[in-house]
């Protein structure tokens, strides 16, 4: 994202939308969906006036053959974000169980 705000919802049975985190410029969005091949259970929406730049599958299947070193450097960055994630995610498990 290059500039706004979206929030990520979490869409519950009772079908109301729970605000699970709020991300602004230099984010990303979207990307499990893309590696995974699959929905992620959660959407986003913009809570002002945002540009965000999409990736496509297609687009970045043509990187890896056009430009190996890009799309590597694109995957090492991703992958660096993931693991800062899943490191968020297990601390907050860790305080909601202490």
């Amino acid at each position: 994202m290059i500039s706004g705000q979206v929030s990520i919802l979490l869409t519950r049975d009772s079908h109301q939308d729970l605000r699970v985190q709020t991300i602004g410029s230099g984010s990303l969005v979207g990307e499990m969906d893309m590696f995974l091949k699959q929905p992620h259970p959660m959407s986003a929406k913009a809570d002002v006036s945002s540009t965000v730049y999409c990736l496509s599958s297609k687009a970045l299947s043509q990187m890896q053959r056009e430009a190996p070193q890009a799309a590597i450097a694109f995957q090492e960055a991703i992958n660096s974000l993931l693991a800062e994630r899943l490191s968020q995610t297990y601390q907050e498990i860790d305080r909601l169980l202490h």
